[in-house]
């Protein structure tokens, strides 16, 4: 009547096994892990259905955009390199004359993105205006890194 000790742990371990085996099976089924996504620039296509024509007017517009950015960045990284370096030198008025060029370099930043969804704007049919506003909305989240899957 009574399972003797050997079958006991038989029973058990295969219960083990398959209350294991089944966990696992969920976990992959539930969570499939990070979404791919496409580049800014095909994202951007597919959202405001852009014909072919349009399609080589914006990769133009992008080159151009990611050199002006490049310029800016490199004037950015001065402007920061300036700032921190004038913070630990521990002179004030080294550090109130690094700050407002540091603050432009972040404006024009900003402003440069403005200017780039003007360009897109422009490049837009009427029918497609109503995406071009689902784009601004969305804009910001295109450059922020990949947030890192949960555990």
């Amino acid at each position: 009547m009574f399972m003797n000790r050997q079958k006991w742990f038989q029973w058990g371990g295969i219960s083990l096994l398959i209350v294991n085996t089944a966990l696992m099976i969920g976990i992959l089924i539930d969570h499939p892990g990070p979404q791919k996504q496409g580049s800014p620039k095909e994202e951007i296509i597919s959202l405001l259905h852009l014909d072919d024509e349009q399609i080589v007017i914006f990769e133009n517009l992008v080159q151009e955009h990611q050199w002006k950015m490049r310029t800016l960045m490199d004037e950015m990284m001065s402007a920061q390199q300036r700032y921190y370096k004038s913070c630990f030198e521990r002179n004030d008025s080294l550090v109130l004359d690094s700050k407002p060029s540091l603050s432009q370099a972040h404006q024009a930043w900003e402003d440069m993105q403005v200017q780039h969804l003007r360009d897109i704007e422009s490049i837009c049919r009427a029918d497609q205006l109503k995406y071009f506003h689902q784009l601004v909305e969305r804009f910001p989240q295109f450059f922020q890194p990949p947030h890192p899957p949960r555990p």
